[in-house]
């Protein structure tokens, strides 16, 4: 049970902390909640191991003594206690649970570089980080460590901390290329590894810009939404940029080579594990949307979706019978959901589940389900475990059950084309955002048929690329075209890029910024593209910066392009979801066709695959008329 702390039992600005509360419950849901709204109720309460208590700090003064009781008896229960920080004052939860990390929701807005009316963007981040504390599945002990680096100038110094990871660890730690071993095919054991990995540490040394190793671990790590640990190791050597950007802005550790004794090696292999816990928790979004499609999907044709465990995210979805001319019984999936890689404990834990409540598998592999499918958020394909279980990607799995809704494109038909704008807004979680929103829409659009349309980005093209060649289309390269500046990018790059896929290479322009709107007027014009969607950017920065999504949008609308905004990836366009919505009509000169509803849900949601969706079938229903 997730208990929630009334707004009203709290000093914090009550209408804020209810609308936190009253968002953050929303997502909470999928597993049972409970309000505590009155002292009597407080003083009541019991907990167990299962439990946890979400209130928001500092609590009411005439309620001190009542309130810490009840943080007592939960710590001494082992609940998950969950403190919430409004701003400054609340961030120091009462000294009966002082030792807990209070969620500073000030703080993911700086970070994040989201306006002040989004705080239920802020609100759902809680929410998923609440759940990967409460919910088994959702994370684990012991994640699966990949270490990238260049062996010519970084050997040494990751053998040590490898070796640290693997005492505080318990040996899940790889090693590219030193652990591949003799006559083992290189290329395929790396391949493997990353797609087995919950998080790459990236080693960022001098020489590393030099690697073809380094660089494509990055592309595919990317590609995959694999969370991307970034350790910037300074040094005075003249340094080979980086052909691939890590995914955020700065690296999320400095530190001098030259300074790493033993003691801080260890400090060192402790911060590593402590932000790839941290970056680990983000696949809890997909997780969560999974399960909302599902119960949408369950709504929508008249199946249904019962919780069997919610606390190990188990759930029976039994879909609608099929007409036949006669009697037949609904099929039934047993589904578990995982926000990390299900290991092989989990495999074997679910068997005994399924076998303790009766349901299978029995003698002769009887069992009261069709398949047993655990949804992990970065598989690149299905995997088959045993008899009856299965390991997929959960748009992957929800795809088999919208066998035509959208309709995906005919063979015959030209591809609906997407044209993606953006960068990376400042803040590490705002990155963070904007790679997740980049990888689901392009893998989405892909496999519904479509095709892309993009200008060259240092990590949008990587992270593009390779969801591209991992698509479910098979064939998603085949339908990417790419814009690139000549002022940025070298004859060999441009030659690199063109053998995978379509590339416009443009040269114009006499300095960066001119080479930057040649290719800007190259990419957007009219009928370049069906659809048009503002991801993330940088804002003005204080004057410091002229934002090129403003440019690019206004050559799109110019061009009478379509264009759809994506709110919580935070940056310019959150800004320009906040003054689209002040408009007399609100969102009425994007021109995207979406009624006020649907662009809200544009604006404020982070189920990515849900609004590539609906852009797509808002192009199919713009094409037909509707």
């Amino acid at each position: 049970m997730i208990y929630i702390v009334d707004s009203s039992l709290s000093e914090a600005d009550g209408a804020t902390a209810r609308a936190f509360l009253d968002t953050a419950r929303a997502d909470l849901e999928i597993a049972p909640v409970s309000e505590l709204r009155t002292v009597e109720s407080i003083v009541a309460v019991d907990f167990d191991a299962a439990d946890a208590v979400v209130f928001v700090n500092p609590p009411r003064s005439d309620l001190k003594d009542e309130i810490e009781g009840m943080l007592r008896r939960a710590a001494k229960a082992g609940a998950v206690v969950l403190p919430v920080a409004l701003d400054a004052a609340g961030r120091r939860p009462p000294d009966v649970v002082g030792d807990r990390q209070s969620f500073d929701v000030a703080d993911h807005h700086r970070r994040r570089g989201l306006t002040a009316d989004q705080d239920g963007v802020v609100a759902r981040a809680f929410s998923r980080e609440a759940l990967s504390k409460i919910l088994p599945t959702y994370t684990k002990d012991h994640l699966r460590v990949f270490l990238c680096h260049r062996r010519e100038d970084g050997e040494g110094l990751v053998a040590s901390i490898g070796a640290r990871l693997n005492d505080r660890h318990g040996g899940l730690v790889f090693r590219d290329l030193v652990e591949v071993q003799a006559g083992e095919r290189a290329q395929e054991r790396i391949d493997e590894e990353l797609a087995r990995a919950d998080v790459l540490v990236f080693f960022d040394t001098p020489l590393a810009g030099e690697s073809w190793w380094i660089a494509k671990e990055l592309s595919g790590a990317l590609g995959r939404n694999i969370p991307i640990v970034w350790v910037y190791i300074e040094s005075e050597k003249e340094r080979t940029p980086l052909p691939v950007v890590p995914g955020v802005p700065e690296p999320h550790v400095r530190v001098a080579a030259e300074d790493l004794d033993d003691e801080r090696l260890g400090r060192l292999a402790d911060t590593i594990l402590e932000q790839a816990f941290d970056l680990s928790r983000a696949h809890v979004r997909a997780s969560y949307a999974a399960i909302r499609a599902l119960q949408d999907w369950a709504a929508e044709h008249h199946g249904r979706v019962e919780a069997l465990d919610a606390r190990l995210m188990v759930y029976e979805l039994t879909r609608p019978v099929v007409e036949r001319p006669y009697p037949t019984r609904a099929a039934v999936d047993v589904v578990q959901v995982f926000a990390r890689h299900p290991t092989d404990e989990d495999l074997a834990s679910l068997e005994q589940y399924l076998t303790k409540e009766e349901m299978g598998p029995h003698r002769r592999n009887c069992r009261a389900f069709d398949a047993a499918v655990l949804l992990d958020p970065t598989a690149t394909g299905h995997r088959v475990v045993g008899d009856w279980s299965v390991v997929e990607h959960p748009e992957r799995f929800l795809a088999t059950l919208r066998v035509g809704h959208p309709t995906k494109r005919p063979a015959s038909a030209p591809a609906p084309r997407l044209l993606i704008l953006g960068a990376f807004p400042s803040g590490d979680l705002g990155a963070f955002e904007v790679t997740t929103a980049i990888q689901v829409l392009t893998t989405t659009w892909l496999d519904l048929g479509g095709a892309l349309v993009f200008g060259g980005h240092p990590t949008f093209t990587p992270l593009i690329l390779e969801a591209a060649r991992l698509s479910e289309s098979g064939h998603g390269l085949e339908h990417v075209t790419m814009f690139q500046s000549k002022w940025y990018s070298s004859p060999a790059v441009l030659e690199d890029l063109e053998s995978k896929v379509t590339v416009r290479a443009i040269n114009e322009g006499h300095d960066r910024a001119t080479s930057l709107t040649a290719m800007r007027m190259a990419m957007i014009h009219h009928g370049s593209a069906d659809a048009v969607v503002a991801v993330g950017g940088r804002t003005a920065e204080g004057g410091k910066h002229v934002p090129g999504i403003d440019e690019e949008i206004g050559l799109a609308r110019a061009a009478r392009l379509p264009v759809h905004l994506l709110g919580a990836t935070g940056g310019r366009a959150a800004e320009l979801v906040q003054r689209a919505r002040m408009e007399r009509v609100p969102f009425e000169t994007l021109g995207n066709h979406l009624n006020g509803e649907a662009n809200q849900q544009l604006a404020d949601g982070d189920d990515y695959a849900a609004m590539a969706r609906m852009i797509w079938q808002s192009v199919a229903d713009n094409a037909n008329g509707a």
